[in-house]
């Protein structure tokens, strides 16, 4: 799922182009894009992004976008340890031993993801 305008916070704290404005500064843009996207001036965006409304907006919406990017790496790694499974299993002993080696390797993050779900701790750091 995209972060746009319409996902991110457009409560009755944002006015009609701030939703834009927002959006444009969740995805990373520049004072320039974000005041091109908004149809505002430079010195606006500078100034609503000063606004604690607009910070929090912004905020939940990078926040809402890191969620998505965990869920969708997660189901890629959970569909890796799938076939990494299936792979340990294979009738040719260089395969299954490769598989085995490989889920080894990385046993202690498969087993933080195992369930569906990443869980990283402070002395864990990222789980990739």
């Amino acid at each position: 799922m995209d972060t746009t305008a319409d996902s991110v916070r457009t409560d009755s704290m944002l006015k009609g182009d701030e939703a834009s404005l927002v959006a444009a500064a969740v995805r990373g843009g520049t004072l320039s894009e974000i005041a091109a996207e908004a149809g505002v001036s430079i010195s606006t965006v500078q100034r609503r992004l000063r606004d604690p409304d607009i910070e929090v907006a912004i905020c939940e919406g990078r926040t809402q976008q890191q969620r998505e990017a965990v869920g969708r790496l997660n189901a890629d790694l959970n569909g890796a340890i799938m076939r990494l499974r299936e792979l340990v299993q294979h009738e040719d002993p260089r395969v299954a031993l490769s598989a085995i080696d490989k889920w080894m390797a990385h046993a202690h993050r498969f087993s933080t993801t195992a369930n569906g779900f990443a869980t990283a701790s402070p002395d864990q750091g990222d789980v990739t």
